[in-house]
């Protein structure tokens, strides 16, 4: 059965909101947030705030937020880090991890900490957080909300505790009915809802908006179904495109009551306890399923009419039968060398790169999933620092040296490396004392795309590392 979900009350919301009309902002401002920071600061790279939480009330229009390296627990109760403030087309409000994944907003799994990140105002970009241990959800887009993106983003875990007795759903990603806009990008979302109770109300993402575009995002290993659509207000002009759908404990995705133009494209469902795709007591027009890969999904591909369904859709050419041939299929969503997926995409003007921020196309065409294959690269955008990295040979075996090299001295030369998978869970760790050259042994891991992690005083820098057996 799916989600018994209660239906959100349809507030009576007041459209008498204040919008800024100009384009262009003077005098933007950057603040800064770190964990040894003080809201009495000034809130610049030297002298940084302590709360996510203040430097928010300061920001408007064209201004960002860099939060530093940390695990940040500031919130309002009953809510989270509560983003009331509204940007402008072109001027959006940034909160943006200055290094990808290591600004961690931590719930805690407190009762009243009930999201990560909850979004009433418009016009924001949430970049490269981890946001874990939210009550009931990690993100939460509320009200009236719109023209949101939520990128980069580590979401995972959230909903794990909550109340075992609510009949409310418990997810990593929810968007209220009466919100447009949103945009959720390059996104790694597992482990999300009581998967110790099997809960059939809680899933990756939970989706109720209009205008929603779901793009190069991994949603894995949820308790429920990855992706929940839902129309309470009917759902119109949603776009779910080149994801990977995988591990999850019902289906892919699912769509429940009115719709009214839902789009799945070089999608690659994966592997489901379930189905890879399905309605339940679904009804509307403009469904259109063309170009996904569905494999094995343990009972079947799709089932557009179940509990009723009449949704009107359009099945375009899907493939059945072509093992995706990802490089690890528990955790790693890159393509091997043969990969079916590879060019056999369409071209979507709407996604211009993919989970690791490469353009697409890398060869003649599209590759279905959320990262392009392509050869001859290892390195991942990284911040801006002292350091200086390399690993060799790398590709490895199981083995690779480690040489760290710096502008200035690094201080006392002392550094922790940590080495995540591609869905962000820690699977080494390590750390180093006057030593510049480090031989790692890694053999114990499976063939697989890996980040890893270095951590100094004078900074901190990723390299991805390919391990190849």
């Amino acid at each position: 059965m799916v989600n018994k979900q209660k239906p959100m009350k349809k507030l009576l919301l007041s459209l008498l909101a204040v919008f800024a009309f100009s384009n262009i902002v003077f005098g933007a401002t950057t603040y800064y947030v770190a964990t040894n920071g003080s809201d009495s600061n000034t809130g610049t790279s030297t002298s940084p705030f302590l709360t996510i939480s203040y430097a928010y009330t300061l920001a408007g229009p064209g201004d960002s937020i860099i939060v530093k390296p940390g695990t940040y627990t500031d919130y309002t109760p009953w809510v989270g880090l509560d983003l009331i403030n509204s940007g402008t087309p072109g001027n959006p409000i940034v909160l943006k991890s200055q290094i990808k994944w290591q600004a961690i907003i931590d719930g805690g799994n407190i009762s009243d900490h009930i999201s990560g990140i909850r979004i009433h105002g418009d016009y924001h970009v949430i970049d490269g957080f981890e946001i874990t241990n939210g009550f009931e959800e990690g993100v939460y887009i509320a009200g009236t909300a719109l023209n949101n993106i939520i990128k980069n983003n580590h979401i995972h875990h959230n909903g794990n505790i909550g109340d075992p007795n609510s009949a409310n759903g418990q997810d990593g990603v929810l968007s209220e009915e009466y919100t447009s806009g949103t945009i959720y990008d390059a996104n790694s979302i597992h482990h999300n809802g009581r998967i110790s109770l099997n809960s059939n109300l809680d899933h990756g993402m939970y989706l109720t908006g209009d205008n929603e575009i779901i793009m190069n995002n991994i949603i894995s290993y949820n308790c429920s179904y990855g992706l929940h659509i839902v129309g309470y207000d009917t759902v119109s002009n949603m776009k779910v495109y080149n994801n990977v759908l995988a591990w999850n404990g019902r289906s892919g995705a699912v769509m429940w009551h009115d719709i009214k133009g839902v789009d799945f494209e070089n999608n690659i469902f994966y592997s489901n306890d379930e189905l890879g795709l399905l309605c339940y007591d679904a009804h509307g027009t403009g469904v259109v399923i063309a170009n996904n890969i569905f494999y094995a999904n343990v009972q079947g591909t799709t089932n557009m009419v179940w509990a009723g369904s009449n949704v009107a859709y359009t099945m375009g050419t899907n493939y059945l039968t072509s093992d995706p041939l990802f490089l690890n299929s528990a955790n790693d969503f890159h393509l091997q060398a043969g990969s079916p997926a590879i060019d056999l995409g369409v071209t979507l003007s709407t996604v211009t790169h993919d989970f690791e921020g490469t353009a697409r196309p890398q060869g003649v065409a599209y590759d279905i999933g959320c990262i392009e294959y392509h050869t001859g690269t290892t390195g991942i955008a990284t911040n801006t620092n002292e350091l200086s990295v390399n690993l060799f040979p790398n590709p490895c075996n199981g083995s690779t040296n480690l040489e760290v090299r710096g502008t200035n001295e690094l201080k006392d030369c002392s550094y922790d490396i940590r080495i995540t998978n591609l869905i962000g869970e820690e699977v080494f760790r390590s750390s180093s004392l006057f030593n510049r050259n480090l031989k790692l042994d890694i053999s114990h891991l499976p063939a697989g795309s890996y980040f890893l992690k270095l951590y100094s005083e004078s900074g901190a820098i990723t390299r991805k590392i390919i391990i190849e057996k």
